[in-house]
């Protein structure tokens, strides 16, 4: 299997993530540091080993490998001290295949293996906080044109990436939001009906002494229940949703990093969905609280 070798210089790559470890490795710094002391060890993009087919679980910290020099046919057994969460960061993004993926080591392990053939090729830069990378990329091609330099903003290339699949889920939450909204709206016009229904029985109990603003406190209260019910039955059916399509496809096959959940995004989900159906029965309300008890008992619906 053909795969690019990246060398990195001693603490170069320390805030990379890593999903998977060595044991005893306890965090991401510790398998960088491992890295450089160890010229055995490599660290492998998750994907490393895949041909392109579905997502599986390819290599896993502790296994070992051998790695050839095409050129000279010099071997080296490796060992797998991290599996990264996500490689872009090390592709090289020279037109190779998107199929192959590349092994990280020690710029001094690279180096002892492959001779003169390990040449400095790219350079990972961190930018200041008020440093617009897209622009920084272009004044630095501009500047070394005849060095034919590319430079290429990371996080940019990421998103532009991920752009369709970004687009889509924007388009499915347009749906649901148009969902959401027609839910609102129906709770609405189902008080608007209740009020009028319930018009006689609202004037009998105002005849008798009921205040109006308990009657407006007892529409709100219906609504609140209604819309409390089904936002609390929305939320836990969307998460055990998810949880079974996390658990049951082959899509996320080979990921340990658990099921993660945005309960701060769901509660302000529902907390807004539960103050809008609030406002939307409190027109409802507020005319059932006026309901003049003479008119309601004496006038047909």
């Amino acid at each position: 299997m053909s795969s690019p070798v990246v060398g990195i210089p001693d603490g170069a790559a320390t805030g990379i993530a890593c999903r998977e470890r060595l044991p005893g490795m306890p965090d991401d710094k510790a398998v960088w540091e491992a890295l450089v002391a160890h010229p055995d060890y490599v660290v492998l993009d998750g994907f490393f080993g895949s041909t392109g087919g579905p997502a599986g679980k390819y290599y896993a910290p502790g296994d070992t490998l051998t790695l050839t020099d095409p050129l000279t046919g010099r071997s080296e057994p490796k060992t797998v001290a991290g599996v990264l969460s996500s490689g872009l960061a090390f592709h090289p993004g020279n037109g190779t295949s998107a199929t192959v993926y590349p092994l990280i080591e020690s710029r001094e392990s690279a180096a002892a293996q492959f001779g003169p053939q390990a040449q400095t090729a790219s350079a990972l830069v961190r930018t200041a906080s008020a440093t617009s990378p897209e622009e920084l990329a272009s004044r630095l091609q501009g500047s070394h044109l005849s060095a034919s330099l590319v430079a290429t903003p990371i996080a940019e290339d990421v998103h532009r990436l991920f752009a369709a699949n970004t687009a889509f889920f924007r388009l499915m939450q347009g749906f649901l939001a148009l969902g959401l909204l027609i839910g609102i709206t129906g709770l609405g016009v189902v008080m608007v009906r209740a009020v009028r229904e319930r018009r006689r029985t609202i004037g009998v109990l105002r005849a008798l002494g009921c205040q109006a603003r308990t009657v407006e406190r007892s529409f709100l209260w219906e609504s609140g229940f209604v819309a409390l019910e089904g936002t609390v039955l929305g939320a836990v059916l969307g998460v055990l949703t998810t949880w079974l399509m996390y658990q049951k496809s082959s899509a996320f096959t080979g990921l340990n990093g658990g099921f993660p959940i945005e309960w701060g995004a769901i509660g302000l989900l529902a907390a807004v969905t539960f103050a809008a159906s609030l406002l939307a029965a409190l027109g409802p309300a507020r005319h059932a609280a006026r309901i003049r008890p003479a008119l309601a008992v004496r006038l047909p619906d």
